[in-house]
């Protein structure tokens, strides 16, 4: 109970002090101002990653800065401020917190409620900032006439203790800052870049190699470059795009900067015994620099599982120091033996940029050692140097590859030259022969062009000849043939049996569509293309008939697209007939039921149309038994006369039409699909 009571005044006490601290008016900030002189400032430390709503009911003290003060790594400190915008309009400020792996800031929008604003520090988010390009900003807007309190956590995330401290900028102190910090790091950006873009040239145009010639040293020099172009990228400040996308997960530069550098040390190793050949120069040193580059890959293995479980920067310093212990020595090592022992023309070049390589790395290493953060000499980042280093040596390297391809292209230029004159004399005796087969071939080449070309003429003119004969032969048959015999016949027999029973009018009335139809045939017959309109007439006509004479005992039903433009749809004549008559005389008259019905469509389909005639007679199947067994029995050749003229049709018009037959299930008819297709010929 004590307890909970002395956790109560404690609270009360808080929230007391903070009712009646001091408040830092906007135009009392002149330029900047340090956290320690922040008017009402106060603070307390907490165990890390404690949430804001359970630090705001901590007591917070008066913030009084001594010098030497640092905060625990294990611990946040949290400060609690008021800012006043007095001026006549909304004013902009910005939080500078140098020196820290992370920072956040939250507004106090009620007494239980904490907005936050953003992030900052090494170990922040690109997305939880508000200030893109710095790491060591935060930017905070204040409406005019309106007092604000923010809650400030300051906290490390690797073992190393940080000096809590802070320091509130104006607009225009920001931006005098930010073109200051501008100017100190614009050399070390463009080295950057610059080291960046040429190794990544460089890659590319090893890659390429590679890909050409299938050489390991090109494998082996653009996988080296390109490891060098990571361990840039981890180097760019965070005012770069490049910079600002890895800043999304920060502790990659941690876990993957020196391992980055190892894997290319690893290439490195297996460039450097091709670049030499060291398997035959020095078989010592080939053995030596391959058992180096497992240990290499040990390390990194090494490297990223400690700093994955621990994130320690001793570990880290440490870790650094071991590496350049044994990497410098190991190379001053190859140096010297190279001097004396390897012997090839390209061990100069090695030499020249493993030297360039080890000065800029030991200058590098003495400017980090002991700095956890940036460290500048002549506008030039501790990494700066290696990268020049590496590129120095990058440049050699290539030069090497150079020499190494024109030895080898004078090696073999040496070897072609002993054929050369021989080459010369047999290029000119081919040369003669091919004008010499040249001649004959065109000779020749003519001759069959020429007899191709009457073959062709020949063949053109008999097709020609043939069609005109076919189609002769088919119009006689076909004016002939159009109508069954026993159509005429019986048709005849049922206008007598109509006036012999005294049906004058209906066999009036027959006989004038019967005449009617004639006529049709008999016109239609003399055209190539009728519309299908006319054909349509046609057919209604010939329906009508056949009803009438077999006493209406089937039912017809004719059903066209009303998208259909039956006027302006050419067919041959006569195109449906002898479907329609074949589905009566072989379908629907053997049919023992009532419920015959004959069903006619025409439709549209996606490059022209359908024509469908559907009768649920007694199927095709039956039909033909039937036939055999009556061997007299008339049998149409309306629809084998049809196919002719379709035949035809195909061959000469820019249209195509097809014919399906299809049984429908349980012998219950037949459907007839006749699909019409215009062809579309491409004249580009």
């Amino acid at each position: 109970m004590r307890y909970i009571l002395a956790i109560l005044l404690l609270s009360l006490s808080s929230n007391i002090m903070a009712g009646e601290a001091p408040v830092l008016s906007l135009s009392e900030l002149q330029g900047s101002i340090a956290n320690k002189d922040i008017p009402g400032i106060r603070y307390t430390t907490v165990p890390a990653n404690l949430p804001v709503e359970e630090v705001a009911n901590r007591l917070f003290r008066p913030f009084q800065f001594s010098e030497g003060m640092t905060a625990n790594p294990d611990e946040s400190y949290w400060f609690r401020f008021s800012i006043t915008n007095n001026f006549s309009k909304d004013t902009t400020v910005y939080i500078y917190i140098p020196l820290i792996d992370f920072g956040c800031l939250y507004q106090v929008k009620d007494s239980s409620i904490y907005e936050k604003i953003a992030a900052t520090g090494y170990f922040s988010r690109t997305h939880e900032r508000n200030v893109g390009q710095y790491n060591t900003h935060i930017l905070v807007r204040l409406k005019t006439g309106q007092t604000y309190t923010y809650y400030l956590q300051l906290s490390s995330t690797i073992d190393v203790p940080f000096e809590p401290v802070f320091s509130l900028f104006s607009k225009a102190h920001f931006d005098e800052a930010n073109a200051a910090y501008y100017r100190m790091t614009l050399t070390s950006t463009i080295v950057n870049s610059g080291f960046i873009i040429s190794m990544a040239v460089l890659f590319l145009f090893m890659l390429f190699s590679f890909s050409k010639n299938r050489q390991r040293i090109f494998g082996y020099y653009s996988a080296y470059l390109f490891f060098n172009v990571l361990y840039g990228a981890f180097h760019l400040l965070d005012t770069t795009v490049i910079a600002q996308w890895i800043s999304y997960r920060p502790e990659f530069r941690i876990l993957f900067n020196y391992p980055v550098q190892f894997a290319a040390f690893t290439v490195y190793n297996f460039f450097v015994i091709e670049l030499l050949n060291l398997q035959q120069t020095d078989p010592f040193s080939y053995k030596f620099l391959k058992r180096f580059a497992w240990f290499y890959v040990a390390y990194i293995v090494i490297h990223i599982a400690l700093m994955s479980v621990l994130l320690s920067y001793d570990i880290y310093e440490w870790l650094f120091i071991v590496s350049r212990v044994l990497v410098i020595p190991l190379n001053l090592f190859l140096i010297i033996r190279g001097i004396f022992v390897i012997k090839t023309p390209l061990l100069k070049y090695y030499i020249v940029g493993v030297s360039f390589f080890l000065i800029s790395g030991a200058v590098a290493g003495l400017l980090a050692i002991g700095h956890q953060y940036d460290v500048y000499l002549w506008g030039l980042h501790a990494s700066n140097f290696f990268q020049i280093g590496i590129l120095i040596e990058s440049l050699c390297f290539a030069f090497a590859i150079g020499y190494r391809n024109k030895l080898i292209d004078d090696e073999r230029k040496t070897n072609q030259e002993n054929y050369i004159e021989q080459l010369i004399i047999n290029q000119k005796l081919i040369e003669e022969t091919n004008i010499r087969l040249e001649e004959k071939v065109t000779e020749r080449t003519n001759e069959v062009l020429e007899y191709r070309q009457q073959l062709e003429e020949q063949r053109q003119n008999e097709i020609k000849l043939e069609f005109e004969n076919k189609i002769s032969e088919v119009e006689n048959v076909a004016l002939r043939s159009q109508m069954n015999p026993h159509f005429l016949f019986n048709s005849l027999n049922a206008i007598k049996y109509l006036i012999m029973s005294d049906q004058d009018q209906l066999a009036i009335n027959y006989l004038g569509s019967f005449s009617k139809l004639l006529r049709m045939i008999l016109e239609y017959s003399k055209e190539s293309l009728i519309s299908l309109s006319n054909e349509l007439n046609a057919l209604q006509l010939y329906l009508e008939i056949e009803s009438t004479r077999f006493d209406s005992s089937f039912h017809y039903n004719i059903r066209v697209d009303p998208n259909m433009a039956t006027d302006s749809i050419m067919i041959p004549p006569l195109l449906l007939q002898p479907y329609v008559e074949n589905a009566i005389w072989h379908g629907l008259l053997h049919k023992q039921s009532d419920d015959k019905s004959l069903e006619i469509i025409l439709g549209l389909i996606e490059s022209g149309y359908i024509f469908t005639i559907e009768d649920n007679g007694i199927g095709r199947a039956k039909a033909a038994k039937r036939q055999q067994k009556q061997s007299g029995t008339y049998r149409s050749m309306g629809t084998q006369i049809t196919q002719d003229r379709i035949d035809l049709f195909n061959r000469m018009e820019d249209a195509n039409i097809k014919v399906k037959f299809i049984d429908l299930p349980n012998d219950g008819g037949t459907r007839v699909e006749i699909i019409y297709t215009e062809n579309v010929n491409d004249e580009n």
